[in-house]
């Protein structure tokens, strides 16, 4: 846009935007820089910032002293994510805010093989189901559940992802994939079908596919990470393990 013709947009407004942009990087968002580059300038962006140790991560948590399970005052929704592994789901609850502040409440593995049916009693997908249901305990007293969750397809148990998922739409339940691509969104505008059913035939009603920009979200998330509070914040309770923050 430096050669942008005049009466579009000038000098001193790209100055201006990357005054707000620089500004914003400094506390640890990198969103207006990189838009900046990538859309003024036609740039590509690097943010090559090493953000945090593990151990700086877990002394901000120590200090934060969040208690497990509770969701803060300044949280309004919880939403669930499920990380799926050939022997367990790696299951990771969080608390949101205005302008994207958000806690890790809870992280929970849960062992047992995804190979097992959705509705056999004490099945992985069953304890997932019972982690859904159970309400949480918001700083003023009142309980809040889960308002939407995910699950990885990724992997080797793809089609027992898709089993499970495909009859909990109805639950908001998002059943999300990696993208391979880079540069693609977060999360997809619209998800798309896949058709398969329990025997392997194509069935209409199939379960909803979401991909993931993994790499989008991840240079999100990690532009953020030196942020301690406000809009963008990430925060986690004081329970949390080493492994989990590496």
């Amino acid at each position: 846009q430096l050669y942008a013709p005049l009466g579009w947009t000038s000098w001193l407004d790209l100055c201006r935007i990357h005054a707000q942009a620089a500004e914003a990087q400094q506390k640890g968002d990198h969103t207006k820089m990189q838009a900046f580059w990538n859309t003024r300038l036609a740039l590509c962006y690097e943010n090559t910032e090493i953000v945090s140790t593990t151990a700086a991560l877990m002394q901000r948590a120590q200090a934060d002293a969040i208690p497990p399970r509770i969701v803060p005052d300044r949280a309004l929704v919880i939403t669930m994510y499920a990380d799926t592994q050939p022997n367990r789901l790696e299951v990771s609850v969080e608390a949101w805010g205005p302008g994207v502040e958000h806690w890790t409440i809870d992280h929970q593995i849960l062992w047992g093989s995804p190979t097992e049916r959705p509705e056999t009693p004490g099945s992985v997908w069953d304890r997932l189901d019972e982690l859904r249901r159970t309400p949480f305990a918001h700083a003023s007293g009142a309980l809040i559940r889960v308002s939407g969750y995910g699950i990885d397809s990724g992997g080797a148990n793809t089609q027992d992802v898709y089993n499970y998922g495909s009859i909990r739409g109805h639950l908001a339940c998002l059943v999300t994939k990696g993208h391979s691509l880079r540069g693609r969104p977060i999360i997809a505008s619209k998800p798309s079908s896949q058709e398969i059913n329990w025997q392997g035939n194509r069935s209409p009603d199939g379960v909803k596919l979401w991909m993931i920009g993994t790499d989008t979200a991840k240079d999100w998330l990690a532009g953020r990470m030196r942020l301690v509070s406000g809009p963008g914040a990430a925060h986690w309770h004081s329970g949390l393990e080493e492994e989990f923050f590496e």
